[in-house]
């Protein structure tokens, strides 16, 4: 034992303090790639039948610049998705710096 601490105590007032750099570094980059929900996948699957329910932002890009040819409309789309994505990440940071004074930047 570590001067009479239990091992929930060692848990709790060690172990999860000293990885807490580690936790936080790792919340905030999966928080960045929220937007992405696995491309692959949804395109993949994704037939006429189901095209109403299963768009997202990924396959609306895909579908408008390569299937409509329409690449400045799906340029903006994919910007605005990365901008949106920086935001999160940049929020996201600031309230790790505010809660426990750890974040990438």
């Amino acid at each position: 034992t570590i001067d009479g601490a239990s091992r929930t105590q060692q848990i709790f007032y060690v172990t999860i303090p000293s990885i807490m750099p580690t936790i936080m570094v790792m919340l905030i980059i999966s928080v960045g790639r929220l937007l992405s929900l696995g491309f692959e996948k949804v395109l993949l699957l994704y037939t006429p039948d189901n095209s109403m329910v299963s768009d997202i932002i990924d396959t609306l890009v895909y579908r408008t610049g390569l299937a409509n040819q329409n690449y400045s409309y799906a340029t903006a789309i994919g910007l605005f998705s990365g901008i949106i994505g920086v935001i999160l990440v940049s929020s996201s940071n600031a309230l790790s710096k505010r809660l426990t004074s750890e974040g990438i930047y």
